[in-house]
């Protein structure tokens, strides 16, 4: 009995996972949106609404977009078969410590999401701590130029097929810093 018990379990544990939103998530996308949507049907996801036209790009943003449960900014670009880029912007701002705080909430979510983790600008593990990360991501900085934009980047080691996603931290000497998360056609 009791065998027969931890097999029926080993089976919905295995259903649990595989229906789990993980296992079955779309990578060529971000919540709702998904690469090679029409602008229209992109404007059509009323509960991230309102969206504005972006003239620089073409394309469409929502401040009213989620990541990691914090209501944030989203841009659209757009180009011959749709949605071509989804920019998530998890900071914008003058504060070192609030960018690595939010690309440490970025980093956690592409592990969440993707698994494992490279950078070329940084020496990085899935289970980095927080401390760890940060100070890591303040040498960089500090090796480099403090004139002109310093960008450093990271994304999954294992690629999700048709769709290219990665994160960057900018620091420009003007308006300080941003932190990105794309997903966007290869």
């Amino acid at each position: 009995m009791r065998r027969g018990w931890w097999g029926a379990g080993v089976v919905a544990l295995f259903l649990l996972l595989s229906s789990s939103p993980c296992a079955a998530d779309d990578h060529r996308g971000y919540g709702p949106w998904r690469l090679g949507m029409s602008k229209a049907d992109v404007a059509g996801i009323e509960q991230y609404g309102p969206y504005e036209d972006v003239k620089v790009t073409g394309g469409l943003e929502t401040f009213n977009g989620i990541f990691e449960e914090r209501r944030t900014n989203i841009s659209f670009v757009f180009g011959p078969t749709g949605l071509s880029k989804i920019q998530i912007w998890a900071y914008e701002g003058q504060d070192l410590e609030t960018a690595l705080e939010a690309w440490y909430r970025v980093l956690a979510y592409l592990v969440r999401i993707h698994g494992a983790i490279e950078s070329r600008d940084l020496p990085l593990t899935a289970d980095v701590s927080r401390s760890d990360f940060a100070a890591t991501v303040r040498r960089a900085l500090d090796d480099k130029p403090k004139t002109g934009t310093t960008r450093l980047q990271m994304a999954p080691a294992m690629r999700p097929p048709d769709v290219s996603v990665f994160s960057s931290l900018f620091r420009h000497p003007q308006y300080g810093y941003y932190v990105f998360l794309y997903y966007q056609e290869p």
